[in-house]
């Protein structure tokens, strides 16, 4: 006795056509995305001023057990900073 094809099989063949068609369709939109979001970081880029190369930012976040640890390591970086000609500005939470 031969048996018929289940009407399964092909619905299962259907549905992963249809996952595959949705995986190719959602790949295209990522792509149009970042492609999207490239263009509107180079706008914005350009709109911005260039660094300034003599003045550096360094930002601190942290308790203040760490801050006392770093404190060393900030009197140093500071000179080093000074002999280059640059400023230093330290952005720190309230202690």
């Amino acid at each position: 006795m031969v048996s018929a094809p289940t009407p399964a099989a092909g619905t299962f063949a259907g549905m992963f056509r249809d996952l595959f068609h949705r995986i190719r369709q959602y790949r295209r939109q990522q792509r149009q995305q970042r492609a999207n979001l490239d263009r509107t970081d180079a706008a914005a880029l350009a709109t911005q001023a260039q660094p300034d190369p003599t003045r550096l930012l360094l930002v601190r976040n942290d308790s203040i057990g760490d801050y006392l640890l770093y404190r060393p390591w900030l009197r140093r970086f500071s000179e080093v900073a000074r002999g280059r000609g640059q400023r230093l500005t330290l952005l720190a939470n309230a202690l």
